[in-house]
């Protein structure tokens, strides 16, 4: 795979729940220092996103802004 490093690519890339098991590190890599976003497919459904934490939390932050307005 190749996937370049220090780029923020906010449009998620589609992965199985088989290859996540099979590459999980590299998986979590690519979350973390790639700042990627990643959709989970289990039989062809989405069942999970994957994301930086700090793109969970900036998430959270405008969701919560949002509800108090």
């Amino acid at each position: 795979m190749n996937h370049p490093s220090n780029q923020t690519n906010l449009t998620p890339e589609i992965i199985s729940s088989t290859q996540l098991q099979r590459n999980i590190g590299d998986t979590l890599r690519r979350v973390f220092k790639d700042k990627q976003h990643l959709i989970v497919e289990r039989d062809g459904l989405p069942v999970l996103v994957m994301l930086p934490i700090a793109d969970y939390e900036a998430l959270n932050r405008s969701a919560d802004q949002t509800t108090n307005q």
